[in-house]
C-alpha cells in the first residue's frame, strides 16, 4: 500500500498536470519550464541537433541543421526563419546525459 507522502505527491503532480490543462480559465502566471502531464526529477537540458557549424564572420554563423536547413544565426539580428529552423531541431535531454560536455556551463 503507498504512502501518505507517496499519495500526496501523486495527488500534487495531478493537480499540476490538469491545472496545465485549463489554459482558457485561468490567469497568465509564471510559464515553468518543463511543467507537463510526465513527472521527471532529472533536470532537463535543450540540445541543438546539428552536423556542422561555421562561422561567417564576427557575429554570424552558418548552421548545418540535421534536418537538412542551413540558416545563419547572428548575434545582432534576429530572423523568424533562423528562429523556427533552429526551434524545430531543438530537443531535450536529460541534463546528466551530455554533462561531460558541458564544461564549466552552469
Amino acid at each position: 500500500m503507498p504512502s501518505g507522502a507517496t499519495e500526496q505527491q501523486k495527488e500534487k503532480m495531478a493537480n499540476v498536470a490538469f491545472n496545465a490543462t485549463r489554459i482558457w480559465t485561468t490567469p497568465s502566471l509564471y510559464d515553468e519550464e518543463g511543467v507537463q502531464t510526465r513527472y521527471g526529477t532529472y533536470p532537463m537540458v535543450h540540445l541543438l541537433l546539428l552536423r556542422e557549424m561555421v562561422r561567417v564572420d564576427s557575429h554570424s554563423v552558418r548552421l548545418w541543421l540535421l534536418n537538412g536547413g542551413t540558416p545563419v544565426a547572428q548575434d545582432r539580428d534576429w530572423n523568424l526563419d533562423t528562429a523556427r529552423g533552429i526551434h524545430r531541431n531543438l530537443v531535450r535531454v536529460p541534463r546528466w546525459a551530455i554533462a561531460e560536455h558541458l564544461g564549466n556551463v552552469a
